[in-house]
């Protein structure tokens, strides 16, 4: 059993009510007077998700994803590209012979001085993965898998 919080849509006469975990309603009947109904107090049980005392009185607290969310496209668009990637990368020393095959297949790429290629979209790495004869599972495009 665990135990849960109530209050008035005040906040006044605070009472705590035990129930199995997860079981919890969100409102139950006044221990002192039968006839008052007292809403679940998320905040004085400790939690720290800034739920409002009573849903009837207080404003929920800002939804702290809604920032993020909103930033995210421009951070994606911003950030991700131009990509480097150590994993579809070749030694050094091969570096002549896959711009050869890349050449081949009709994709250019840089190489850094360790073998890795700059990708500059999705449609880049997707074109150098197929000509390159690798998959990658995170790519939201087609894939070599999938033709």
């Amino acid at each position: 059993m665990s135990t849960y919080c109530y209050t008035r849509t005040d906040g006044s006469d605070l009472e705590e009510h035990e129930f199995p975990l997860g079981r919890a309603p969100q409102f139950v009947k006044s221990v002192a007077d039968g006839r008052v109904r007292l809403y679940r107090n998320y905040c004085a049980e400790g939690g720290e998700l800034g739920v409002p005392t009573s849903p009837a009185t207080e404003p929920m607290a800002p939804d702290p994803m809604e920032e993020w969310n909103a930033a995210a496209p421009r951070i994606r668009r911003e950030k991700l590209w131009p990509m480097q990637a150590t994993m579809s990368g070749v030694l050094a020393s091969q570096v002549p012979d896959a711009q050869k095959l890349l050449a081949k297949h009709g994709v250019s790429c840089d190489f850094d001085r360790h073998g890795e290629p700059k990708f500059t979209s999705q449609r880049h790495q997707d074109q150098y993965c197929r000509a390159m004869g690798l998959f990658n599972k995170q790519s939201v495009t087609a894939s070599p898998r999938n033709k």
